[in-house]
């Protein structure tokens, strides 16, 4: 069974988001350990706008 959903990074997308850069998300389950705020993953509460 294929998930077409959910689209495997490539190496380079995750070097980027492992080497510190900002993670693009529109929901908290796409950020592992995080949450998402305003488009990128934090991995700390998101403040209240």
């Amino acid at each position: 069974m294929k998930n077409s959903n959910l689209k495997k990074l490539t190496r380079k997308e995750q070097e980027k988001i492992n080497g510190g850069g900002l993670q693009r998300c529109h929901y908290h389950f796409e950020c592992p350990g995080g949450s998402c705020c305003q488009n990128v993953c934090v991995y700390y509460n998101c403040p209240e706008v």
